[in-house]
């Protein structure tokens, strides 16, 4: 089944017209070039996760001229890495040494992660235990789908002013009788915090309403409007949208959510005792704390029987590869002692992988020789390209100041927590009601955030999402991005949902960069320009190498391709 579904992947992958052949297509050579040669399975392999891009509408001739190309390009990139590859110093890039061994080790790690996960599946008796404690075993009541206004009274509002309120209310409902919008009323009058969904309240059971609203409700159907119904704090108008009937369980999907629910809190469970174990077995040891200067090092731990140190320009390696481009020096402490244990716990999951026998499989060494080769590959280039990079000129640094104002501009940044949770339907709707009433009275000043954590407890987790601008913010999703909007220092808001995650976030901090100077500018304006230069020459680049390594396509990589040298 996987040869004929890797062949059906490799006929899409180069667009081939004829049929296979009976001969092991995956040995098919598709190009030669100096010191080696180009297989069909490798074009495969390398891209099956970026197929050739869909032509666009046209001529048939034009449509097939862009797919010869990108079929060539395809061939060409493999011939390139595997050029590049074999012709890398590892002397010319220092952090190649550690990015190599940091890639062995997160393959190695990772198969450590699923043979964990899969020795945590949890037993027939476990499931069944916790299906019996989900509200999806249970069936589901009659639920009602309404639309609200409500108007308060204040507490100590005299018999005149709760006549007024009334009144309010009635002639409200009026003006809904008549043939008025309730959205738009409820937007306008309501002041209950669904005003903004146009009083909206959807699939909520008579057990979750106020008595005086359950009683009003239980008398309607589908598109009434209830009278004024007094409630706690003011008076109500409530309109039935849409009466939900009473279902089954499904109990196929609860057991298949308590499954996967238990197996994801053991597989946790389990990673997590197993790291702990790991790293007191590894007796990590800091330096010693001192005014001169700092060491050089910032760990030492065992592994597989051996003593190793952590050095600054190993981790600031390992950050490198995360695409952490920070000085060490730079992280504050916490965020430090993070990478240091994160660095470490991988290299004891990657040894106790090894321990296994987990990491002598064939599917996983071959995994791991195509990613060091694109490493290798990769270093190359880069190393090539830096060559012919060359440092901005003044001229250039001054122009792109005068040129890119807008880029430099004052920019503010905000340090942003969140209190956050999953959806999931094994919680109970008063779990949700109760976040959403905390979240209220944290933007209104009566709650703080850290009380709001306490009072939610382990069912949420407190993330710091570091400093960030409008545009992360907006990352974020449309929903926590308006909820920021115009907060000062220490400020939080109501709770926000952005698809199934509910956050409630403070503002700890606004911090207003000032428009710098060219002289200020200038590191930054350098380094945008190099990058800049990296991508053009990186073009070059390639055409040097497409030259240089001689490749020439085989007359099966034409056939398949559709295309000829005129």
């Amino acid at each position: 089944m996987f040869d004929i579904f890797v062949h059906c992947l490799l006929l899409v992958v180069l667009a081939a017209s004829g049929e296979a052949t009976a001969s092991s297509p995956s040995s098919t050579v598709l190009a030669h070039f100096d010191g080696g040669l180009v297989t069909l399975d490798e074009v495969a392999i390398l891209h099956q996760k970026r197929p050739t891009t869909t032509p666009e509408k046209g001529d048939a001739a034009r449509k097939a001229a862009k797919n010869a190309a990108a079929c060539r390009r395809q061939i060409e990139a493999v011939a390139i890495e595997k050029y590049l590859a074999a012709h890398f110093d590892p002397n010319e890039e220092p952090r190649f040494a550690t990015w190599s061994e940091v890639l062995v080790w997160d393959a190695e790690a990772t198969a450590l992660g699923r043979a964990v996960r899969a020795a945590a599946a949890p037993s027939r008796a476990q499931v069944d235990a916790t299906m019996a404690k989900s509200p999806l075993v249970q069936p589901v009541p009659k639920r009602w789908n309404l639309q609200t206004l409500f108007r308060r009274v204040e507490g100590e509002a005299s018999l005149e002013e709760r006549a007024a309120v009334r009144q309010e209310i009635e002639s409200l409902r009026q003006r809904l009788v008549a043939g008025e919008d309730f959205s738009q009323l409820a937007r306008q009058h309501s002041q209950s915090s669904n005003r903004r969904r146009g009083g909206r309240v959807n699939a909520v059971r008579l057990a979750d309403l106020a008595q005086p609203v359950a009683a009003a409700v239980a008398q309607l159907e589908a598109g009434q409007l209830s009278p004024p119904v007094e409630v706690e704090g003011g008076f109500a108008l409530v309109l039935v949208v849409e009466e939900l009937p009473a279902k089954k369980p499904d109990l196929k999907l609860a057991r298949r959510r308590a499954r996967g629910r238990l197996h994801r809190e053991k597989a946790k469970a389990a990673v997590e005792a197993l790291s702990a174990r790991l790293l007191k077995m590894a007796h990590v040891e800091s330096p010693p704390r001192s005014t001169a200067q700092p060491p050089n090092w910032l760990a030492r731990y065992r592994v597989a029987g051996h003593t190793r140190t952590l050095s600054v320009a190993e981790l600031e390696a390992y950050l490198q590869y995360r695409k952490i481009n920070r000085p060490v020096r730079d992280l504050p402490a916490e965020q430090l002692k993070a990478r240091i244990e994160e660095r470490i716990l991988l290299e004891l999951h990657a040894a106790e992988a090894r321990h296994r026998g987990l990491a002598d499989d064939q599917l996983l060494r071959q995994a791991v020789d195509n990613k060091l080769r694109q490493l290798r590959a990769n270093s190359a280039l880069a190393v090539r390209v830096e060559r012919l990079v060359k440092d901005p000129d003044p001229a250039q640094v001054e122009a792109f100041y005068t040129a890119n104002a807008d880029r430099l501009r004052e920019v503010q940044t905000a340090h942003v927590r969140a209190i956050e949770t999953q959806l999931d339907a094994a919680r109970p709707a008063a779990f949700y009601e109760r976040m959403r009433q905390l979240g209220l009275k944290a933007r209104s000043g009566e709650l703080t955030f850290e009380q709001v954590a306490q009072a939610l407890g382990s069912d949420t987790t407190v993330q710091d999402l570091g400093w960030l601008t409008d545009d992360q913010m907006w990352l974020l999703g449309p929903a926590p991005f308006q909820a920021l909007q115009g907060l000062s220092g220490r400020q939080v808001t109501a709770m926000v949902r952005e698809g199934r995650t509910l956050r409630i976030l403070q503002v700890v901090e606004v911090r207003r960069q000032p428009t710098p100077s060219l002289a200020q500018a200038r590191p930054r304006i350098e380094s945008i320009l190099r990058n800049q230069a990296r991508a053009s020459q990186r073009k070059t680049v390639r055409g040097l190498v497409i030259e240089e390594a001689e490749i020439q396509l085989t007359p099966e990589a034409k056939a398949r391709c559709k295309f000829d040298d005129s």
